[in-house]
């Protein structure tokens, strides 16, 4: 009698024993767009400013400079104008990003914006 070529114990005790090749292991990654999601969402549940406050008062004292050059300012007054901005500034690609989706995209492109900024501008006009 011929002994069995199956033998299925040895081939499970020889990959299980079988070296790494290759050393490093590969970070994980995760799938498109959720760590995208998860930024969103930790930026929608602060209600921080996003604009570095410093580079902002920069610009604005550049700006106030080039109308007068005596102009001062308050703390309060730089907050104030940056929360405006900001706001102003979601709203516009709030809106931009409707827009891309009515035209079929997911991406916002720069007519979006300008398409936006008119229609702003258009209603402000009204009011």
């Amino acid at each position: 009698m011929a002994p069995s070529t199956k033998n299925k114990g040895d081939n499970k005790v020889a990959a299980v024993k079988a070296p790494m090749t290759g050393g490093v292991m590969r970070a994980h990654r995760y799938r498109h767009g959720v760590v995208a999601l998860r930024e969103i969402r930790t930026y929608q549940q602060t209600g921080d400013l996003l604009l570095p406050k410093h580079p902002f008062q920069e610009l604005c004292r550049e700006i106030a400079q080039d109308q007068a050059a005596d102009m001062r300012f308050t703390q309060e007054f730089f907050e104030a104008l940056q929360e405006a901005a900001e706001a102003f500034l979601v709203q516009v690609l709030s809106e931009s990003n409707l827009a891309a989706i009515h035209d079929g995209r997911t991406t916002i492109k720069t007519k979006d914006m300008k398409y936006v900024v008119e229609f702003l501008k258009r209603v402000q006009k009204k009011e």
